[in-house]
């Protein structure tokens, strides 16, 4: 035989309050799982870029032989292999940033204990880079919205491409970069207060 169940068994018990078997996420587990799936787009990110670079090689392979084999030059090549290049660099730097790979001349920061490197590298990235990269992600996507509203073209092409999707991958590169430098100040910190686990 069934038995009707309170509604509060169905509705408002979260089953995480006092006397409960379940816990809550401790903010500190909620923040690896945050900067790990930064981490996951970043890569994700890495990867679209990847892609991007076979088809950059595809569009100038393309123009190549239609240029000199058939003598017929395409218009669009030239505006895609710019869109593209400039995507692709956006879209990587966030994995790069991850990886460390970044040019760097540390020649003297290399001299320094690891705790007091990471202490810098945090300061640097949370104080000077998280502030400029987010002032410029807010206006690379405004600056998408806004051609999309209007319907820009390229004003100097003859293929006259929208530039809406351009500007969409240049911000949303620009956004995973900032999201990247966040997560990687944070961990700098981490290291630098000894807490790295």
């Amino acid at each position: 035989m069934l038995t009707a169940l309170p509604l509060s068994t169905w509705i408002g018990n979260d089953r995480t309050g006092p006397g409960s078997r379940f816990a809550a996420p401790s903010p500190a587990f909620q923040q690896e799982v945050t900067m790990k799936l930064i981490d996951r787009l970043s890569a994700g990110f890495a990867f679209l870029a990847g892609t991007m670079v076979f088809l950059l090689i595809a569009v100038m392979i393309f123009e190549v032989v239609s240029r000199y084999v058939f003598g017929s030059p395409t218009l669009w090549a030239g505006d895609l292999t710019y869109m593209l290049g400039g995507a692709l660099f956006l879209c990587a730097a966030a994995f790069c940033l991850k990886e460390d790979g970044h040019v760097s001349i540390d020649f003297l920061v290399l001299m320094l204990p690891e705790r007091l490197r990471s202490g810098i590298g945090a300061v640097l990235l949370l104080t000077l880079a998280l502030p400029s990269f987010s002032a410029i992600s807010y206006v690379a996507v405004a600056k998408a919205l806004r051609a999309y509203e209007r319907g820009e073209v390229d004003p100097v092409s003859a293929f006259a491409p929208q530039l809406w999707p351009f500007y969409a991958a240049l911000a949303a590169g620009m956004v995973m970069l900032t999201a990247q430098i966040l997560v990687t100040g944070l961990r700098a910190s981490l290291k630098a207060a000894g807490r790295d686990g």
